[in-house]
């Protein structure tokens, strides 16, 4: 559920980008969809209230969800206000970027990966297997960041916001796979022995 969560405002950013050119008429109200600007503010609007939800059903939003946030609302409001979609283009490709640099930074910093102080236990994981997670996390941060520049220079705008959604999945669940493969030894370990004590 809060996995599904997290994609809503991307769903709602594509689906809205597919109906440029309509016309949605409230009543006396009408609406006509501007392409990447009106997908932009659906975008702001969903990323807003997923905030305020998560907040709400969890009570607690993860840091990374409000930079997320942050940045959409400042390069999607600068899509906006200057009518220029290059900002709401360059907001994957910085944030993917700085995730790099930040698991990178903690490693150097801390000596150990940012993602092993995540895993719930506090399994023993070898120097050698984190050294791998941190190259394994950074160089997808770095070719999801670089794929989105060159695929939005090549191509058209229609083609990058397809894209974007599609990949947006593909890149997360063969992310998850890489790094449960390199994990689950070390996992499995702690549940063998969380097991054991069990009993």
């Amino acid at each position: 559920m809060k996995q599904t969560l997290e994609f809503l405002p991307l769903i709602l950013f594509f689906a809205v980008f597919q109906l440029d050119g309509r016309t949605l008429e409230l009543g006396s109200i009408s609406y006509q969809f501007d392409g990447i600007y009106s997908a932009t503010w659906a975008l702001i609007a969903a990323t807003a209230l997923q905030v305020v939800l998560l907040k709400i059903v969890w009570g607690s939003v993860e840091r990374r969800l409000l930079w997320v946030a942050g940045l959409v609302v400042v390069f999607g409001g600068a899509t906006i206000l200057l009518r220029d979609p290059l900002f709401i283009i360059w907001k994957p490709t910085i944030l993917n970027f700085g995730l790099c640099l930040a698991c990178v930074g903690w490693h150097w910093y801390r000596g150990h990966s940012f993602f092993a102080d995540l895993l719930p236990g506090n399994p023993i994981i070898p120097p050698s297997t984190q050294k791998w997670l941190t190259g394994l996390s950074a160089f997808h941060f770095i070719l999801v960041g670089t794929l989105n520049l060159i695929v939005a220079y090549t191509y058209s705008l229609d083609t990058w916001v397809s894209y974007k959604f599609y990949s947006a999945f593909a890149f997360t669940v063969l992310w998850a796979v890489m790094i449960t493969v390199l994990l689950y030894p070390h996992l499995k370990d702690l549940e063998a022995g969380e097991t054991g004590e069990q009993q």
